[in-house]
């Protein structure tokens, strides 16, 4: 199941799901798996022919990065390459966490 709505820290998001990776980015510039814009309060994610799995991890690093924007948490700021990384990190760790414990199910 992919949300479409999500409340991160009090705030509704919507969450659009793109079949081209440059449809992701509004401003159709670069080649985007995800964006997120808390001023328009939206979440774009690509999904097209991905494992769910993805879906959430991509979903959660969005949201890692919407957490940082709001709360100015230093280590999910996105000011640096390896602070990039590393918040993909954890969005993986996160992801495999909830579906390794069927916390999130694959849909069959």
């Amino acid at each position: 199941m992919k949300p479409d709505k999500l409340n991160i820290l009090g705030i509704p998001y919507s969450v659009t799901y793109c079949d081209n990776l440059l449809d992701v980015d509004p401003n159709k510039r670069e080649a985007l798996y995800g964006y997120c814009d808390h001023h328009t309060q939206t979440i774009r994610i690509y999904d097209k022919d991905c494992k769910i799995e993805f879906v959430w991890q991509t979903i959660f690093h969005e949201v890692l990065h919407l957490i940082g924007d709001n709360t100015k948490i230093s280590i999910l700021k996105n000011d640096s390459e390896q602070k990039h990384n590393e918040l993909d990190c954890l969005a993986n760790v996160l992801s495999d966490f909830l579906f390794r414990n069927d916390l999130i199910k694959v849909e069959s």
